[in-house]
This record gives C-alpha cells, structure tokens and sequence, in this order.
C-alpha cells in the first residue's frame, strides 16, 4: 500500500505526502478546490447558522480561514429543501489575484453532460439532475478518476463531477448547486 512506498500518511502538515493521494486530498471529495491547492491545514470550518424549517434544513459554514489564501471570504450553505433535494450554496469573496476555483463530487451514478450548467447522474433505474447556477460563467465537466500518481489506488466504477470558473481579482462570486432527483419522463 501506500505505506509501502514510504509515503508519511501521518503528517499533517500544508505541504505533507498526505494530501497528493486522490482518497485524501481535496479533489477526491466533494468541496472547492483554489487554484488547484490544499485547504489551508490550520484553518477551521465555523457553523454560523442552522436552518431548521420545513422548507430549509441544513448549515451555513465560514470557511474562510480554510481558503484564506486566495479568497478573503467564503461560506457554504448545505440544505435540504421541502422536496429533500440537496443544495449546496458557495459564496467566495475573491482576494486580490486571479483565482482558478473547482467543485468536484466523486460518484458511482453514469454521468452525462446536458448543458452549460447541467448533468444527467443515473444509477440503479434512478436519475438525479446536478445544476450549476452562478453569477459568473462556469464551466460542468466529468473527470475520469483512473489514478494519476502510482500510489493511488483505482477507482472502478466512478468519476467526478463538477464545474470550474476563473474568479477576476476582487470578484464576488456565488454557485448554488442543486441535486434533485427526477423521473426520465422529465427530460
């Protein structure tokens, strides 16, 4: 495994091994990644808010101290809404540089492009649309999560989904994701 190859899985530090294997680092799960780094080690994710209505049921997180490199605020609001379909709302107040930002979702669902901002995920008889609504132009995209380092290890039967955006100096932004499941008579 991986420690067989002496890679130091322990260390947590910004800059460790630890965060280039896929299972581990940020792009194998389903938060942004800026500029293609690392969240910042030492950073935290607060609560400040809880939604318990019946139309909202979730958080908002800052995330700031976690992205505090390239963006000088960011909140992510994770809810269900009456329907039980998810949404997950990103709001990043850019620093003062270019900022190449990512979502990525890791599934085992065949996933196919629709349009601008829009995925088919289908799996088992079920489908399930992700859409991607933002006040800057995005970019949805499907990886393939065939290992890119030899150490990692295969991922049979999954990709990842998602969407890019490059951020202007100073630019705020917000990219409201939602998942909700459909009958294939809706398409």
């Amino acid at each position: 495994g991986l420690e067989e190859r002496h890679l130091d899985l322990w260390n947590r530090s910004q800059h460790s091994e630890r965060w280039t294997v896929f299972r581990l680092g940020v792009i194998g799960h389903s938060t942004l990644c800026m500029n293609g780094d690392n969240q910042q080690v030492d950073g935290y994710a607060r609560f400040v808010r809880m939604y318990d209505r019946r139309s909202r049921k979730g958080v908002r997180i800052d995330m700031s101290s976690i992205y505090r490199m390239h963006a000088e605020r960011t909140f992510r609001s994770v809810y269900l809404d009456r329907k039980n379909d998810l949404h997950i709302v990103d709001r990043i107040y850019n620093a003062n540089a270019e900022n190449v930002v990512a979502w990525n979702l890791v599934t085992s669902a065949e996933a196919r492009i629709l349009g601008p901002n829009t995925i088919l995920l289908s799996q088992d008889g079920k489908s399930m649309l992700f859409t991607v609504k933002a006040n800057i132009p995005i970019r949805v995209r499907r990886q393939d999560n065939s290992p890119v380092r030899a150490y990692d290890a295969d991922n049979p039967g999954t990709c990842r989904v998602g969407f890019v955006t490059k951020m202007a100096p100073g630019e705020r932004a917000v990219f409201r994701v939602s998942l909700a499941e459909i009958t294939t008579s809706k398409l």
